[in-house]
C-alpha cells in the first residue's frame, strides 16, 4: 500500500548512495541524488522495501534540520525500544539470575554502566550509524560476540541497519591493521551519531594502546573485557570501558558474560546458553554444571581455534549454535580430534617439577601435522592444561611454537605466580620480545622473529621465574 515519508537524513553512505532517514522511525533509502546529513526530505513509497531499503523514484529536499532536534528524536526512539525490549524490561530478571549464579557485588555495580553502553549502542543502531563489533576468537570471546549478534538480529526485526560489521579478532591486540580497516569503513559515512567500535575480550596488550587511544577520541568505543590492563590515563579518557576488575571482581566474570548482560539490556533475545558457555570456556568458578554449556563451549573453542573452520563468519556460527543436531555432530568431531591431539601432547611433554607442582612444556610442532585439522596452539594449551591439572593437580602448561609462547596456570596458584607482572618483566629484559598480554591464568608472549634461539632463551627464563615464585611460596 502506498505511503509517504517525511524525515531527516541521519546517516549517509556516499559510496553507494544509501541513506538512513529518521521519521517517526528509521528507514533506509537508496537515492539517485546526493543527500547530506540533516537534510529534511520527503518521498512517496509504492513498493515493498528490498533487503531493508526503499528506492523511491522522486525525493524532495525541503530544507535542513537542527542537529540537536534529530539527536533528541533518535534518543527518544532508543529509549522507547529499551522500554519495550531492553533493560527496562529485562534488568530485574537478569539481576535475579546473576544473584543466584554469581554472589558478588560487582554485577549490580556494572549494571548502571552497561545500561549507559546499551543506550549508546541503540542510538547508534537506530541512527543507521556504522557499527563494527570485534570479538576474540575463543570460546569466551565468540560467546560474547554471538550474544550481541542475537540481540542485533532481534533489533533488525524493527529496523535493518545495513551498516553493522562483524570481525573475529585473531590476536589479543587491537592492532594497526584492524585500526586502519575500521577507519576506512567509518570514513565512508556521515552520521548524526558517532561511528561505534565494540571490543569484546581482547586489546589487553600494550600494542593496542595507540589505536585504542585514537579511536576513543574520534568515535564511540564500547570495550567489554576481563583481562588486567593497567593504564589509568587511558581508561580515564574512555566513557564506555567495562572490565570486571574495575568493579571489584576478577577474570572469573568473563567478557562473554558481560557481553550477554549487555545484550539483554538491548533486547530480549535468548542468551543463557552463550552466557554459560563463556563461563565454561574460560574456566570460571561461576560456571554451571551444564552438559549443554560444556558441549557449546567445546564446539565454540574448536571452530574458532581450528584452521579448517577459521573462515566461518558470525552468521554461520550463529546458525550452528541454534541447530542442536549439527551442534552435537560437531561436538563429537571436535572431541575426537582433541582427544587424539591431547594424547600426543601428553606423550611429548617435558616436565620441570618444583615444590610438587608440575611445570610442563611442549613444542607444538610435535602436534601439528599438515593435511589434517588441528586445534590452534593457544586453544590447545588451555585444553592440555585442563587434562594435566585433572591428572596431577596444580600445574603450569607452556606451549611454544614459531614466535609465540602460550602459558596456562591453575587458578589456585595463579596469584602467587603473578603471571602478567612476570611477563612484563621478561619483556623489559629481552629485546627480542615484541609483546605480551592476557590474564592471571592465561597469557602469551610474542617474539619479534621466529628464530629458535631467542625464543628458547625467553622460555628458559620464564621457567626459572615460575620455579622461583613457587619455591618462595
Amino acid at each position: 500500500m502506498p505511503f509517504s515519508v517525511r524525515g531527516i537524513v541521519s546517516c549517509a553512505n556516499h559510496v553507494n548512495g544509501e541513506y538512513t532517514i529518521f521519521s517517526d522511525r528509521p528507514v533506509n533509502v537508496k537515492s539517485n541524488i546526493v543527500l547530506e546529513l540533516y537534510d529534511i526530505i520527503s518521498f512517496n513509497v509504492s513498493t515493498v522495501a528490498e533487503l531493508g531499503i526503499y528506492t523511491p523514484d522522486i525525493i524532495t529536499i525541503e530544507g535542513k534540520s537542527n542537529k540537536q532536534e534529530l539527536i533528541d528524536r533518535i534518543s527518544s526512539y532508543a529509549h522507547a525500544s529499551a522500554d519495550l525490549l531492553g533493560f527496562s524490561k529485562n534488568k530485574n530478571v537478569m539481576l535475579a539470575k546473576m544473584q543466584v549464579m554469581i554472589k558478588t557485588e560487582a554485577i549490580p555495580k556494572m549494571f548502571d554502566a552497561l545500561e549507559i553502553c546499551a543506550m549508546e549502542f541503540l542510538k547508534s543502531f537506530f541512527s543507521g550509524s556504522p557499527i563494527i563489533i570485534r570479538f576474540h576468537n575463543d570460546g569466551d570471546g565468540v560467546s560474547g560476540g554471538l550474544a550481541v549478534y542475537s540481540a542485533v538480529m532481534r533489533l533488525q526485526e524493527i529496523f535493518v541497519n545495513k551498516n553493522v560489521f562483524w570481525e573475529m579478532q585473531r590476536t589479543i591486540a587491537y592492532d594497526l591493521d584492524s585500526y586502519i580497516n575500521d577507519n576506512l569503513i567509518f570514513r565512508n559515512y556521515d552520521s548524526a551519531e558517532n561511528p561505534l567500535l565494540m571490543i569484546i575480550d581482547f586489546a589487553s596488550s600494550d600494542a593496542s594502546l595507540p589505536q585504542i587511544s585514537d579511536t576513543a577520541k574520534k568515535y564511540k568505543l564500547i570495550w567489554l573485557d576481563h583481562h588486567i590492563y593497567e593504564n589509568k590515563a587511558l581508561f580515564d579518557s574512555m566513557h564506555y570501558y567495562i572490565n570486571s576488575w574495575n568493579f571489584g571482581s576478577d577474570s572469573n566474570i568473563t567478557a562473554g558474560l558481560i557481553a550477554s548482560i549487555f545484550s539483554s539490556f538491548i533486547t530480549d533475545a535468548s542468551i543463557d546458553l552463550l552466557m554459560n558457555a563463556s563461563l565454561v570456556s574460560d574456566h570460571s568458578i561461576y560456571a554451571l554444571d551444564s552438559a549443554s554449556a560444556a558441549e557449546a563451549s567445546t564446539v565454540l573453542d574448536f571452530i574458532t581455534g581450528t584452521r579448517a573452520y577459521s573462515s566461518m563468519g558470525i552468521g554461520e556460527i550463529y546458525k550452528l549454535v541454534n541447530d542442536n543436531a549439527k551442534m552435537h555432530e560437531m561436538y563429537l568431531h571436535a572431541e575426537n580430534i582433541l582427544n587424539e591431539q591431547i594424547e600426543t601432547g601428553l606423550s611429548n611433554l617435558k616436565i620441570h617439577s618444583s615444590n610438587g607442582i608440575r611445570i610442563c612444556t611442549l613444542d607444538f610442532d610435535k602436534i601439528k601435522e599438515d593435511g589434517r585439522d588441528y586445534i590452534l596452539p593457544g586453544r590447545y594449551s588451555s585444553k592440555l592444561q585442563d587434562v594435566i591439572s585433572a591428572k596431577y593437580g596444580d600445574a603450569v602448561t607452556i606451549v611454544y611454537y614459531n614466535r609465540f609462547i602460550s602459558v596456562r596456570i591453575s587458578k589456585s596458584i595463579s596469584e602467587r605466580i603473578g603471571l602478567i607482572n612476570m611477563l612484563n618483566s621478561i619483556k623489559n629484559s629481552f629485546s627480542d620480545v615484541e609483546s605480551c598480554g592476557g590474564h592471571t591464568e592465561a597469557a602469551s608472549i610474542k617474539m619479534k622473529t621466529p628464530d629458535e634461539g631467542p625464543l628458547m632463551a625467553v622460555l628458559r627464563e620464564l621457567i626459572k621465574q615460575i620455579q622461583n615464585k613457587i619455591m618462595q611460596a
